[in-house]
């Protein structure tokens, strides 16, 4: 309860502050909240009811911080979220549920952080999405997590969109789509971004 008689207020913007926790309910009492920026400061952890009663929270920016490890049930309160801005940390792992109950949610940036796997992210958004991974030292990806974005019931009629700058990766061991997978909806699986997948999995396996 940082803030308080703030049920009126939009935003909150906090830059270049010696904050290295965000402890429960900060801000709790801001209910009408719609953006919140903690950016470039010594932000390390956050506590999983952090952002609890920011029920109409629509824009998280984090990035520029020094954040090593996100709660699987941190946005838990959070389903109105649409952009969640994580880039320039030091996220090292994602828990699968961690985006889960963003049924809004449209852009995630995970983009320079020290991320090496991606799981089997659980992901049920109505919108376009897309996922940023730019930058990460990745060297696995489940096997599953593009066969399920692109077979989820609320994902398969959406546009998704996930960056993960091939002359980047260290991919050894990766999922990739079989040339004889049949498309979804009309989406070929076979490219992402304009890369061949498969041909470009064949070509990182072999550096």
């Amino acid at each position: 309860d940082a803030f308080i008689n703030c049920q009126n207020l939009r935003k909150i913007s906090m830059v270049h502050e010696l904050l290295t926790h965000l402890p429960a309910s900060f801000a709790r009492q801001c209910i009408g909240l719609q953006y919140l920026g903690i950016y470039s400061t010594k932000l390390q952890t956050i506590d999983v009811d952090a952002f609890k009663g920011l029920v109409y929270l629509q824009n998280l920016q984090l990035q520029f911080n020094q954040i090593e490890c996100l709660p699987p049930l941190l946005f838990q309160d959070n389903k109105a979220l649409q952009s969640i801005e994580l880039s320039y940390n030091k996220i090292k792992a994602l828990h699968p549920i961690l985006f889960k109950p963003l049924i809004q949610v449209h852009h995630v940036g995970l983009r320079m952080n020290q991320i090496t796997y991606i799981p089997d992210l659980e992901l049920d958004t109505r919108s376009s999405f897309y996922l940023h991974f730019q930058d990460n030292p990745i060297n696995a990806i489940h096997p599953l997590f593009l066969t399920h974005l692109f077979s989820n019931n609320y994902m398969g009629n959406t546009q998704i969109q996930i960056r993960f700058a091939p002359n980047t990766l260290q991919i050894q061991t990766c999922a990739y789509i079989d040339p004889n997978t049949p498309n979804y909806n009309g989406i070929d699986l076979q490219s992402i971004y304009g890369s061949q997948w498969y041909e470009m999995n064949i070509s990182l396996a072999n550096q």
